[in-house]
């Protein structure tokens, strides 16, 4: 089981448009191909910000000529870093989009954390 939270933009009447589950935790698209993850998101310039500063780290790195272990160690640090604050970033984007959290839901995927949200125990929409 994972934890989800849900976001609902209130001003909004279009379910598909207004509402957002984003899961708790690691992301191991956003570690495995962040830059995509990002544009997938809407967060392209999260995407080219993060592009440029890990291009500017790595090579003020090789200009200081660390070596290829120390380095390696390095891009491996910054990636797992990337799928750690990946699911944050796209929670503080959905922020100013003017989402609010609604709720917080342990479930096997996303679309069971929304359903268990969105229904109450007498199966009525909230």
């Amino acid at each position: 089981m994972r934890m989800f939270s849900i976001y609902l933009r209130r001003q909004g009447l279009d379910y598909d448009k207004d509402i957002a589950v984003v899961k708790e935790g690691f992301s191991w698209p956003g570690f495995l191909f962040f830059t995509l993850w990002a544009i997938s998101k809407g967060m392209w310039r999260t995407a080219v910000i993060i592009l440029i500063v890990e291009t500017g780290i790595l090579y003020s790195l090789n200009a200081v000529a660390v070596t290829e272990n120390n380095l390696g160690l390095i891009i491996v640090t910054l990636t797992w870093a990337k799928g750690l604050f990946a699911n944050d970033l796209y929670r503080m984007k959905l922020e100013c989009q003017g989402f609010e959290i609604e709720n917080v839901s342990v479930a096997k995927n996303g679309d069971e954390a929304l359903i268990s949200v969105l229904v109450d125990n007498n199966g009525i929409m909230s």
